[in-house]
């Protein structure tokens, strides 16, 4: 038997259909089919698994990094500004006060209604003495009795008339008021005295250069007045004073009357 004889395939276009034109032709051939002059060379572009693709940043526009970095620097500035200080350590130091005194022309008058120097004595107190029943001349005699109690500490300054005095005082930690008194010739009884309330000690040492507190007394004729402010028409002696403030100044039920000029 002879072999079959295989007849020649019909050239095929580009989609596999049977194709009778001379490109197709030449296609089988092995030769380019013909394009048109104008036409773009193709390329087939393989595409990657979705496992395999690279994943692209997204990127932000060149100014919005720096700008979100200028808020976060921003906002840590304004957390640290707002936040409280921490509390102050308490104030271990002694408290000390100041007695600043006015003293009238007219002081400690004599029998020919003359001007003489006095005794002030200040006494350190742990409770509210009887001011009103105190003598002056009793406080020589026996002074815990004239008080009501032993007294914590005691001080006597001589003033002349018409002069300003300022005197510190170291609290004792007991404390809790300040009784003053003239020792004058001719004392009316409750008029030679005055009881003035410590204020609280503070919870934080004040500054160094921070100005004292005071109290503040005016004597005149025979008599004496102490307060936690200063009365009007008060002088001093020039040296500042803190500010007392109204819950201390409103328990002070005397308060020191200015004296005449």
């Amino acid at each position: 038997m002879g072999a079959k004889r295989r007849e020649p395939r019909s050239p095929v276009d580009e989609r596999g259909r049977a194709c009778a034109r001379p490109s197709c032709a030449l296609a089988g051939q092995g030769t380019s089919p013909a394009r048109h002059p104008f036409s773009a060379p193709t390329r087939r572009v393989r595409s990657r698994p979705a496992a395999h693709r690279r994943s692209v940043p997204n990127r932000r526009p060149p100014g919005e990094t720096t700008r979100e970095l200028r808020r976060g620097l921003l906002a840590a500035a304004l957390l640290v500004a707002c936040r409280p200080p921490p509390p102050a350590a308490p104030c271990d130091a002694p408290q000390r006060i100041d007695v600043v005194l006015d003293s009238d022309a007219r002081l400690n008058l004599g029998e020919g209604d003359e001007s003489w120097p006095t005794h002030v004595r200040i006494y350190q107190l742990d409770a509210t003495p009887p001011i009103e029943a105190i003598e002056p001349r009793d406080l020589d005699a026996d002074e815990a009795a004239a008080l009501g109690r032993a007294p914590l500490s005691r001080r006597d300054h001589v003033v002349y008339p018409a002069s300003r005095e300022r005197w510190s005082i170291d609290v004792d930690p007991s404390a809790t008021h300040l009784a003053l008194f003239g020792l004058f010739h001719r004392a009316a009884p409750g008029e030679a005295g005055a009881v003035v309330p410590l204020p609280l000690a503070p919870a934080t040492c004040p500054a160094a250069d921070a100005p004292p507190r005071c109290v503040y007394v005016v004597a005149a004729g025979s008599q004496l007045r102490g307060a936690l402010r200063p009365p009007p028409g008060f002088v001093g002696d020039g040296l500042p004073c803190a500010t007392t403030t109204s819950a201390e100044a409103s328990v002070d039920a005397r308060p020191a009357t200015p004296p005449t000029r």
